[in-house]
């Protein structure tokens, strides 16, 4: 699972908000403008040959581009679904190939699994990825500038609806509708979650309604 599975203690709050305001889009994305009308649906951990072909079917239906952070592994055996991710023109960044935990890889095997991921989207897409998601959105300090020293964005999100652990696709959805969404919002779902796709059929609309759309990384 991702970097939702774990809420960040008040102090690596208060330092992540730090950073944000001192290190450039181009390095650290969090939120995009305040002043823009979008926001951005990001998915963690596929594909999966199952869930992520639901949520690609929700987001065709409703014309939303939205960005994939995959794990190399899952990209590398399921290729053929990484290629229509890619074709429907959703963004896509890396999310390590294994994904172990944060406190199990040090900053020297993680900028290898970064590599062989770029390898998978090479091989499969003629393409390789700036973006990076963290796991459990977790760097150290020596991590971090390895990333930026490898002219990465590290992505996180600033709005997470908890759909690793919902039950339903109610709680997804009631989550959104009671939780203020505001252009610029970078949402964590996760494609490998048995409710997100349903969630999504009704809160890409819910959100439509508000005067919302969708963007993926690189684009607004």
């Amino acid at each position: 699972m991702s970097g939702g599975v774990e809420r960040k203690s008040p102090w690596r709050q208060a330092a992540l908000g730090g950073l944000q305001r001192v290190v450039p889009k181009h390095r650290l994305f969090v939120r995009g403008s305040e002043k823009s009308r979008s926001v951005y649906l990001t998915f963690d951990d596929g594909p999966d040959p199952v869930r992520t072909t639901q949520v690609l079917d929700v987001l065709q239906k409703y014309s939303v581009q939205a960005t994939f952070f995959v794990v190399g592994q899952q990209a590398a055996a399921h290729r053929n679904l990484l290629r229509r991710v890619a074709e429907m023109g959703h963004a896509i960044g890396g999310h390590t190939y294994y994904h172990h935990r944060p406190e199990q890889v040090n900053a020297r095997q993680l900028m290898s699994e970064i590599h062989e991921t770029d390898a998978v989207l090479r091989e499969t897409l003629g393409i390789t990825s700036p973006w990076f998601r963290p796991p459990f959105g977790k760097l150290t300090v020596g991590k971090l500038w390895r990333l930026w020293a490898d002219r990465r964005t590290i992505v996180l999100w600033n709005r997470d609806p908890r759909d690793y652990r919902a039950s339903t696709a109610r709680e997804v959805i009631d989550w959104v509708q009671q939780n203020p969404i505001s252009g610029g919002d970078v949402l964590l779902f996760h494609d490998t979650a048995p409710h997100t796709a349903a969630a999504l059929d009704e809160i890409v609309p819910y959100l439509r309604k508000a005067g919302l759309d969708f963007a993926a990384l690189g684009e607004n």
